[in-house]
């Protein structure tokens, strides 16, 4: 959440977390907002901005959510532990081609 003045000097920039939709919108309340703005001196108050965040079986999933756009990103964690065996194995086989070919 962004506290504005009339001046640069004076703005403020503010994340709030929220873990459910209950508390998103307990902040998106009139009242709450008018709180904030009275708590820092402020004229205005911007969101510009809503990120969810989910993470489950070494999966997350981010989605933030502008005024005019969004993003996305989709993380996992991967199993690597067979690769070096794979990849020798690859080589193995692109090698006894060749010989075969010469």
């Amino acid at each position: 959440m962004h506290f504005d003045s009339n001046d640069e000097e004076s703005s403020y920039i503010e994340q709030r977390i929220f873990n459910n939709s209950n508390e998103l919108f307990e902040h998106m309340q009139p009242s709450f907002l008018e709180e904030l703005k009275d708590a820092h001196g402020a004229n205005d108050i911007e969101v510009f901005g809503v990120t969810f965040i989910a993470e489950e079986k070494g999966i997350e999933s981010v989605i933030t959510m502008y005024d005019t756009s969004s993003q996305f990103r989709v993380s996992t964690e991967l199993d690597v532990s067979d690769l070096d065996s794979e990849y020798k194995q690859t080589l193995q086989n692109i090698k006894s081609i060749v010989d075969k070919k010469l």
